[in-house]
């Protein structure tokens, strides 16, 4: 296993889908020793940012994992419907904007590209396959936004990360396809080829505190 070159804490913020990797073994599926990082996962399901179920408040109520020198983000899929990319994309850069504000020993804020989901004949209100199209084009277009804006602010601190192969939606990356059950979380690959987008920020992170960069 990688042995860091540096201690890091760890927070990364998000809804479901950070609640689900909670029971993941970290050392195994990042190939990293223990005492190299602590990492705390912060998250609600069904969570958005400001809305109903706001992880902004459920973050300034929850002190564990605030002392965190890298912060990774996850979220924004769940308002998506309701708000339009536009208003996700600006929710997500204010609430990242506060977290370097507030949390001025941030070396690092990541935000990782919302992930595209299938529609299903269950509970979700994504139902059709024009729903399921409609949607996806929103997740796009929130994720170029964020991309954009991130190179126009061209903070050292706030990164965008584009998560790889995740843009095709109906992989095998998603739970239980061909039954239509729970076409929006992560199956275990899909949990794995997270985590190592996941380590990439990391290992970028200490690449970049030890040239100076951060």
């Amino acid at each position: 296993m990688l042995k860091l070159k540096m201690h890091v804490k760890i927070r990364i913020i998000g809804h479901s889908i950070v609640e689900k990797m909670k029971n993941s073994d970290y050392s195994i599926n990042l190939k990293l020793e223990h005492d190299s990082y602590v990492a705390t996962l912060t998250s609600i399901p069904g969570g958005t940012i400001f809305e109903k179920k706001s992880i902004r408040t459920h973050c300034h109520n929850c002190p564990e994992g605030s002392e965190a020198y890298l912060v990774i983000i996850q979220m924004g899929e769940n308002e998506l419907s309701n708000l339009g990319p536009k208003i996700v994309a600006r929710n997500i850069l204010t609430f990242s904007q506060e977290n370097l504000n507030i949390y001025s020993h941030v070396r690092r804020l990541v935000i990782g590209s919302l992930i595209k989901r299938c529609h299903s004949r269950s509970k979700y209100k994504i139902k059709t396959q024009q729903q399921e199209d409609m949607y996806n084009i929103d997740i796009a277009a929130c994720n170029h936004r964020l991309q954009k804006a991130i190179r126009k602010i061209n903070n050292p601190r706030l990164r965008f990360k584009k998560h790889k192969d995740f843009d095709n939606y109906k992989s095998q990356y998603l739970c239980n396809i061909d039954s239509w059950i729970d076409p929006v979380h992560l199956n275990k690959l899909g949990k794995q080829h997270l985590l190592r987008s996941w380590k990439g920020m990391l290992l970028n992170y200490i690449t970049d505190r030890t040239s100076g960069i951060i």
